[in-house]
This record gives structure tokens, sequence and C-alpha cells, in this order.
């Protein structure tokens, strides 16, 4: 069976995914689509809108025959280790090619752009250095010496979000060696930063942030942009185990800097090397949240506060993220190895299942179905989920299931 691999957050599952899955199909002649999934967690460093087992389950629901978690430490990483994550996750499972969807629709182009960050000549790696110490983030020093050593096509090919995940996707490919081929299609939706439902398509593509901030603002019609099954589950989850936002984890996140400030007797020195520790904290960011801290800040505050010109917002939201979920610089061993540590599924149809048990063979790391029989190696995930169920409990007052007692959804 010939596959075909998406890398998605389907937070939530829009119709320009449906247009995705479907041209996917279409431009390699697949027989199935697998999907690698971000979990509960999402690369923008905030919580999924709505839980994995509800975005896997009318994933499936519309055409995707395969759902497959993204481990939690790459869904929350840099494009680059997301990236990374899901490449290596879908080389895993034989797949023969992935689709991603990119606002240039040029693969050569976009390849160009992934040798050259892979290869990192020594004039680009000299002037990014330079840009580096003068201050910039890091997405704004590589654009500062893009532009000035290879020009404005090249540079600007690099500045769109879907163009950039592409990009890091290749780029893994390159790296790593691995043999599944990247293609793109064209994005039809509306930007991916646009949050107004007014800039939808005539066809009803709104792009995913418009549609969570009508879900957190309970805008009515937002079914004409998704597919019937992911809307009729926000219908009956509205108010009652959605929408998570990240203003939720607001306690949580109050309570574990208190908690650090009284293990270290509220020195600046001791509590900085202990939030060094998380994935991501440097210790100009240690010492500006220890100046930040207050009682009852929100996410949100904490993460204006601490955004600069150096630190993007979705930087410090994973930073924020991090902490909150214990994910730890020592976690680098287990999941920046050049391997992933295990397969975890979250659903499939008849065809997926078929697809799974012809390559079960030749796949050498654990494949995940039932939860308890793997429990160490998802360690992480495990305590990722368990959070995000806390505050689903704490908001709505509605106990989730647990992940030990949660069945994959099989079609």
């Amino acid at each position: 069976m010939k596959a075909v691999g998406l890398i998605t957050e389907y937070n939530p599952l829009h119709n320009g995914h449906i247009h995705h899955l479907n041209a996917a199909k279409e431009l390699t002649g697949a027989d199935l689509a697998v999907c690698v999934m971000s979990g509960n967690f999402v690369q923008r460093g905030e919580p999924a809108i709505i839980d994995k087992y509800n975005r896997a389950k009318a994933a499936i629901d519309s055409g995707v025959n395969l759902v497959v978690e993204l481990p939690t430490y790459y869904a929350l990483s840099s494009a680059e280790w997301f990236a990374t994550g899901a490449t290596l996750t879908l080389d895993a499972l034989k797949v023969d090619s992935f689709v991603f969807g990119s606002e240039c629709d040029n693969i050569t182009l976009l390849s160009q752009c992934a040798d050259i960050l892979f290869r990192e000549p020594d004039d680009y790696k000299a002037e990014l250095k330079n840009n580096l110490a003068n201050g910039n983030s890091f997405p704004k020093a590589r654009h500062m010496a893009l532009s000035k050593i290879y020009g404005k096509e090249l540079t600007n090919v690099c500045e769109s979000p879907n163009n950039i995940l592409g990009i890091e996707y290749i780029k893994s490919v390159k790296k790593l060696g691995l043999a599944i081929k990247p293609k793109t299609i064209k994005r039809i939706e509306a930007g991916y930063h646009d949050g107004s439902l007014d800039n939808a398509t005539i066809s009803g593509i709104a792009s995913a942030t418009a549609i969570r901030n009508g879900i957190a603002q309970h805008i009515n019609n937002l079914s004409d942009y998704m597919p019937e099954n992911m809307a009729l589950t926000f219908d009956n989850s509205i108010g009652k185990t959605t929408p998570i936002l990240p203003d939720h984890f607001s306690t949580i996140l109050n309570y574990k800097i208190s908690e650090i400030m009284y293990r270290c007797h509220n020195n600046k020195a001791e509590f900085c090397r202990i939030l060094c520790q998380y994935i991501d904290v440097t210790e100009d960011l240690a010492n500006r949240l220890f100046a930040l801290h207050s009682d009852g800040i929100t996410f949100t505050e904490y993460a204006q506060g601490l955004k600069n010109k150096q630190y993007t917002l979705t930087r410090i939201n994973r930073m924020l993220m991090h902490i909150i979920l214990e994910l730890t610089v020592d976690l680098k061993d287990k999941y920046e190895t050049g391997n992933i540590p295990y397969i975890r599924v979250l659903g499939m149809d008849h065809k997926g299942r078929e697809y799974v048990n012809t390559i079960k063979k030749s796949i050498d790391i654990p494949t995940v179905i039932k939860v308890a029989d793997h429990k160490d190696v998802l360690r992480e995930d495990l305590h990722a989920a368990s959070v995000y169920n806390q505050i689903v409990s704490n908001v709505y007052s509605s106990a989730p299931v647990s992940e030990y007692k949660k069945s994959i959804y099989i079609r």
C-alpha cells in the first residue's frame, strides 16, 4: 500500500485541512493518508483548543486513515525540532512521501533555501552570528543574513509561516538522510496569522487562528468553516470541555514559579539556576521572570512581559509551557538522538489498521496501542495529558477519561 504523510495540528480541523488531505492523495496517487498530529499542546506554545482524541476522531471520520501523536517534546519545540520529530515519525511509518502546504508552492525554491540553512555556508554563518550578537531574535537574524547574502527572492520565501515549516521539513530530510520525499501544494486559505473570519474564502476556508478566535468569542456559524464531524464535536463540547485557552494555565504557572521561589528561599541566583534546567530558559529570561513574578499574573501577561526584540512570543509561550510540563534539558538525550523513541496511535480506520499490520514487523521502535504497556517511554506525554485534563476539570468541572482508560478511535 502506498502511503502519503501529513504533518498537522488540526487545531481545529477545518475545510483547508480537508483540501490539503484530498490534494495530497491526488498529487501522490497514495492509497491512504497517514497523519502525524500534535497532541494536547501545539507548536506556538499553547494548549490545543480541544483535546487530541476529538481531533483525531474528526480526522479519521474526514478521510485520514491513520493518526499518530507527535510526542509533546517535539510538538512544543522550535520549527527545527517540530519538523525533525514529525519527519522521523513518518519515516518510521514507511510512508513514500509527505505533502505540506506552503505559500509559494515551489518545492525547488524551498529546497534551495533548505540546502543553504542545512549547509550554513561560512558567509551566512558569520552574518547570522553577528546579527544574533546584536540582540536580534533568531528569525530576524536569519532573515537579515539571508537578505544580505542571497537577495530578496529567496529571503521572502523564508518569511511566510508555512514556507518556514516546509523548509524545516526538507532540511530535516536532508540532515537525517531520510528516504521520504517532500512535496508541496499551495495554501489557499486565509493567511496563517489572519485572525478574522471576514477574510475566509468563498469556499468556506478560514485560518485556524480565525476559527479559534471565533470559538473563544462564542461566534455562531463556525460550522461553515469545519467539516461536519468537527463542527458537531464542538457543538457537543463547547462550555463542557472546550475551549481550552492559554490563560487557563495561569494558576498552575504561578504555582510552579512560586514553588521554585520557595525552594530557593527567594535567592535570585539559585532561582535562575533551577529555571535554566527547563528547555528554552536562558539566564536572561530567568532573571526577567524573577523580576516579573507576581501573584495573580496571567499566562498572557507573563508572555507579553517577557517578549522583546530578542525573544518571539511563540518562543516565550513554549518556554512557559516547558516549565508547566516539567520539560527539562536532560530530555534531549531521549528525543534528540536522530531517532524517535516510539510511535503512538490515536486513531485509524480499517485501511489504516491494515497498513499498520503490514508494516509493524519492519518498525524497530515501540508502536503504542495500549498505554499501560508503555507507560515508561510515554512518561512526558502522560504527564502533559494529565495536566491538560486537570485544566479541563478545573475550568468545566468535567473530569476527562485518563490516558490509561482512553481507547484509540477505530472507525
